[in-house]
């Protein structure tokens, strides 16, 4: 039962727990990093959202909101709708023009005929 032993020397042993140490950092920077831009993404897909909900209201409206530790506010005035998200040193800013479908719809009605005077008889040619 003589096994032959292959021993290795205590640095290989050190410079191990230095790269781990290192990739375990690494690994936690990454981490930390992913869950800040998962918040920062949240709260300017919901500042998107507010804004998007006052655009469509019919009135002026004003509507604050708080997400993931960030503060917000949308606001629909009568010719568009802004919002505003700060949070940790930035912030982000949306403004929208305002959908009038009736204002369209009356604009559309000026090239429409209004059937007097507009249509030709075959007897009249």
């Amino acid at each position: 039962m003589n096994a032959k032993r292959r021993m290795v020397s205590a640095s290989y042993t050190v410079e191990a727990s230095y790269v781990m140490a290192i990739v375990i950092f690494a690994l936690a920077v990454l981490i930390q990093t992913a869950y800040s831009r998962c918040r920062t993404e949240t709260g300017i897909l919901r500042l998107q959202h507010a804004v998007e909900m006052v655009r469509g209201q019919g009135d002026e409206k004003v509507t604050q909101f708080t997400v993931a530790g960030m503060n917000g506010f949308a606001e629909r005035t009568d010719k568009a709708a802004e919002g505003r998200i700060t949070g940790n040193g930035w912030q982000k800013e949306i403004s929208v023009n305002v959908h009038k479908p009736e204002a369209f719809m009356r604009m559309l009605t000026i090239f429409q005929s209004d059937g007097e005077g507009e249509q030709i008889n075959a007897n009249d040619r």
